[in-house]
């Protein structure tokens, strides 16, 4: 499956069903997280598990591209087959370009970064620090903003000590 899997309560709530459904039927559902599939980022948890690397005390993740999936969409009469859809076809169908249909691109894709920095670290963040902007994106129609940025912070690890020295 690949997110976002659902974008409404109604449907979050038939899918925890179907969830349940497949667990008693013996099924699993890999959902897009990335990651954690990828055999080197395996090793380095592992590792970490495992005392080699020591205490994580500062992570960074970053992601950087140009234009992806179908951001970056343009007004809807300027195509033809986009000007014979709905309204609500054509933000479905344009749906990375629509913060409602999809969460825009940093929830549909930065969401990569922030599970592997938790999965490293072997918690959720407990606070989140953020800016955000869009600068002149042309004719361009879609909510996302042009740049990110993101400061988690995670509670500090039982064995985490601030005595001097470490």
């Amino acid at each position: 499956m690949e997110k976002p899997v659902t974008t409404d309560g109604p449907a979050s709530r038939r899918m925890l069903q179907l969830a349940e459904q497949s667990r008693q039927r013996g099924l699993k559902v890999g959902v897009g997280l990335m990651v954690r599939h990828c055999r080197a980022r395996q090793e380095m948890l592992k590792r970490i598990q495992d005392g080699e690397i020591g205490d994580i005390i500062t992570m960074r993740a970053y992601r950087m591209h140009g234009p992806v999936a179908s951001a970056f969409t343009g007004p809807k009469n300027s195509d033809p087959i986009w000007a014979k859809m709905t309204e609500l076809q054509f933000q479905i169908r344009r749906f990375h370009s629509f913060l409602w249909a999809s969460g825009g691109c940093y929830n549909d894709f930065y969401i990569h970064q922030i599970d592997e920095t938790s999965w490293m670290k072997g918690s959720w963040p407990v606070k989140a620090q953020a800016s955000g902007g869009r600068q002149y994106r042309g004719d361009f129609i879609d909510q996302n903003f042009d740049n990110y940025s993101v400061e988690y912070t995670y509670a500090m690890a039982p064995n985490f000590s601030s005595s001097a020295g470490r």
